[in-house]
Formats: structure tokens, sequence, C-alpha cells
């Protein structure tokens, strides 16, 4: 007796209340068809004994059968998360590099040009002064 079920991977509650009722029943109808078999065949080889033990084997197709259902193969999805967790790593160090160059550049700006912005503002106190000066000249004639 070969069973096959397939099972998605439910994706929201109403979707797990779906899938529990699905596998309930499936269960009680593996159950049913097992219980009608082993009837049948107990019936048929009540002489030879051997009921007991074609029970045991119909209860062992079913124990395999429903440790199938509740089998779940990850793979796909651990390959896919690793590839995703590879590409933000990367991401993230190009980042990273981003950041160590902008603040290296940032500091040499700031030693360079800060002198010269001194400088340009001493020159402009000067002008500053001078036309100041001049105003006062024009104000006194």
């Amino acid at each position: 007796m070969n069973i096959a079920v397939h099972v998605q991977r439910p994706k929201s509650v109403i979707e797990i209340e779906h899938y529990e009722t699905r596998i309930l029943l499936c269960i009680h109808s593996l159950t049913a068809r097992i219980m009608a078999e082993s009837e049948s065949a107990s019936a048929a080889k009540a002489e030879s004994g051997s009921a007991k033990e074609d029970m045991e084997i119909d209860l062992e197709v079913l124990a395999k059968n429903f440790a199938a259902l509740l089998r779940v193969d990850t793979t796909a999805k651990t390959k896919e998360m690793e590839s995703n967790i590879e590409d933000m790593l990367a991401r993230l160090d190009e980042y990273c590099h981003l950041l160590e160059r902008m603040r290296g550049e940032s500091a040499s700006t700031f030693n360079s040009q800060i002198p010269d912005l001194v400088k340009k503002c001493d020159e402009l106190k000067r002008v500053f002064e001078t036309i100041d000066q001049l105003e006062a000249r024009d104000r006194k004639s």
C-alpha cells in the first residue's frame, strides 16, 4: 500500500488550520484502510495465525507514511537564505569600505583646507578694516 502525500508550507494561520484538518482526515482514512485490510486479512488468514503479523506490518506502514507527512526538506530554503546572507555581507563590506574612504577624505580635507580658510579669514579682516577706514573718511568729508 503506497500513499503519496504532498504538503506545502502553510503561509497563514488559516492555512495551518486547513493543513491540520487535511492531515487528520488523511490519518483517519489511512487508519480506516489499514483496519479494513487487516480485518479482511485476519478473516482470510485466521487459520494461519499471521493476522497479528500483518497488523504490525500495516501499523509500521502507517507510521512511515505519517512520518513522511511531518518530514520537511529545508535545503532549498537554506541555500536561498545563505545566498541572501552572503549578498548582504558583501554589501555591508562595501558600505564599510565607503565609510572608511569618506572618513579618510574628510580628515585630509579638514587638515588641508582649514589652514587655508584661516588665512582667507585673516585677509578678509584686513579688507573689512580697509572698508571701514574708507567709510569713515567719507563721513568726515
